[in-house]
């Protein structure tokens, strides 16, 4: 993953840092793991 450029960050400040990177951030992480959950139940068998 490239490092956006200084001009992509808006002024981030400690408080505001916590609400824009984590949905910058935490967003792919969750989009990762839920990916990763739904592959490993697809190899198991359905629950269904």
């Amino acid at each position: 993953m490239t490092t956006p450029p200084v001009g992509f960050w808006p002024k981030v400040r400690p408080s505001g840092l916590s609400t824009s990177a984590s949905i910058v951030f935490e967003a792919p992480a969750v989009l990762a793991v839920i990916s990763s959950l739904l592959l490993a139940m697809e190899e198991e068998e359905p629950f269904l």
